[in-house]
């Protein structure tokens, strides 16, 4: 009896999930301004490893594309549908999802600083019901810049293509304490604005662009790379995939390994860990890509001491 008793123990212990949770589909919504490209193709197999496969136990409703004012709308169609954890990829989806459900976790997705943003009062032991990763895009602003000048050392009268977003006026500021002062700030927050705003920056005498870190700028990456080159004007974007898509220089997080361990806290939150015990994750691989066809129509020679610390040359 007492070994009868045991192996049920143990068969109990072992178990990856009631009865109940056995037939359970769990449900994800996700809100994004920009593509989910990489969510399908990097978190949900990272998911299905962790036994969340979706079509079996796993149900995931996206909305991308959507433009910022729209995100409050969305947001409570999507809470409406009660899903069991919530995704918003940038603040103002984090935000938008924060005003309408107090209950219902919130993984932060790709927010630059949930604090200095207003999204969260604590990075350790975020309050509430959002947790997530943080980019800390300020911290690298100024680190993109140094790399355009070291890249491009005519280019010394630099411009930022800012959004206006909280965010993005805070990776101005950054680079402002910095000490490297770019000569002047153009925001457009959306496509509509994209060609004024290279205008006004030619018109401004600008050598090269910053491109600040912002969902919607990573989605028209190739839009902004061609009105860039038209202008005959070097960057520095954030995404490897800019960088492929046009865009001279980037550096920025490695974008698959940050999606790989978001699959990790989604998994964490869709098991019942509340998100008060999963401390805000922040990036640790950062990768440095040249774009060699971009250099070569810019007439631009990398020097070989920046080309031999490149982690990717596109030829």
């Amino acid at each position: 009896m007492r070994l009868v008793l045991g192996l049920m123990l143990v068969s109990s212990l072992l178990a990856p999930a009631s009865a109940e949770e056995r037939g359970r589909v769990y449900r994800v919504a996700v809100l994004s301004p920009g593509s989910v490209e990489a969510i399908i193709r990097v978190t949900l197999p990272e998911l299905a490893k962790l036994g969340f496969i979706e079509g079996t136990n796993l149900s995931l409703t996206t909305r991308s594309g959507v433009p910022i004012p729209e995100f409050p709308a969305v947001a409570r169609e999507l809470v409406e549908k009660e899903p069991d954890l919530l995704v918003g990829v940038s603040s103002s989806a984090v935000k938008a999802f924060a005003a309408v459900t107090d209950r219902i976790p919130i993984l932060m997705s790709f927010v630059g600083d949930p604090v200095e943003e207003g999204v969260i009062a604590s990075i350790s032991r975020p309050p509430g019901n959002i947790t997530g990763q943080a980019l800390y895009s300020a911290e690298q602003s100024g680190k993109r810049v140094e790399l355009l000048r070291e890249a491009v050392p005519t280019a010394r009268r630099v411009a930022v293509l800012s959004s206006g977003t909280p965010g993005n006026e805070v990776q101005v500021r950054e680079m402002v304490e910095r000490g490297e002062r770019p000569m002047s700030v153009v925001r457009a927050p959306e496509p509509e604005g994209y060609q004024q705003a290279f205008s006004a920056i030619t018109d401004a005498r600008a050598d090269a662009v910053v491109i600040a870190s912002y969902p919607s700028f990573a989605r028209d990456a190739e839009t902004l790379a061609a009105l860039a080159l038209a202008a005959r004007l070097p960057t520095v974007c954030e995404w490897d995939f800019m960088a492929r898509r046009g865009c001279l220089i980037s550096f920025g997080p490695d974008n698959d390994d940050l999606r790989r361990r978001s699959a990790h806290l989604v998994a964490k939150l869709l098991r019942g860990t509340p998100p008060a015990e999963l401390p805000v994750e922040g990036p640790d691989r950062f990768e440095l890509v040249l774009n060699i066809r971009t250099a070569r129509a810019l007439g631009i020679e990398f020097p070989p001491t920046f080309l031999a610390r490149a982690d990717e040359v596109i030829e």
